[in-house]
């Protein structure tokens, strides 16, 4: 029984933590950038026109059902 109770315990306490991590703006391009410069390899740098911008803040402005 306390091993079911420490388990619950455990379970729950990892959950809290996930819901304290946050997801960089850029969803990691710059590391990628970064360690692919270091290697010597071009970097391709692709700014967003505003045409995408606006539609992936549309996307993205609601969560997902």
């Amino acid at each position: 029984m306390k091993f079911i109770r420490y388990s619950i315990t455990t379970v729950i306490v990892f959950i809290l933590l996930l819901g304290c991590t946050s997801i960089p703006k850029d969803l990691g391009r710059s590391d990628v950038d970064s360690l692919t410069s270091e290697r010597g390899l071009p970097v391709e740098i692709k700014t967003l026109n505003k045409n995408e911008d606006e539609f992936i803040n549309t996307l993205t402005a609601e969560p997902l059902t």
